[in-house]
């Protein structure tokens, strides 16, 4: 690993750790990358609706707080 001397900059590279993939949870997910998958359905919905990522937001906001009366509901009546 090549750092910067002190005499190239005040900044320093802090160096990051290799990414390790749990073979805990491996078998459980088959492999799949679920944060490239959310990224990917994210990229979907706003490409369908036509719409940027700040309404989109408020959209899944609405959505959420629909879906969490509808349980509140189901649950507590």
């Amino acid at each position: 690993m090549n750092l910067p001397n002190e005499g190239k900059g005040r900044y320093v590279r802090i160096p990051t750790p290799l990414k390790r993939e749990s073979k805990k949870y491996a078998a459980f997910f088959g492999r799949i990358d679920l944060i490239a998958a959310h990224k990917r359905s994210i990229a979907r919905e706003k490409r369908q609706l036509r719409i940027g990522e700040y309404s989109l937001l408020w959209i899944f906001f609405f959505r959420g707080a629909l879906v969490a009366l509808i349980i509140q509901r189901v649950l507590f009546h």
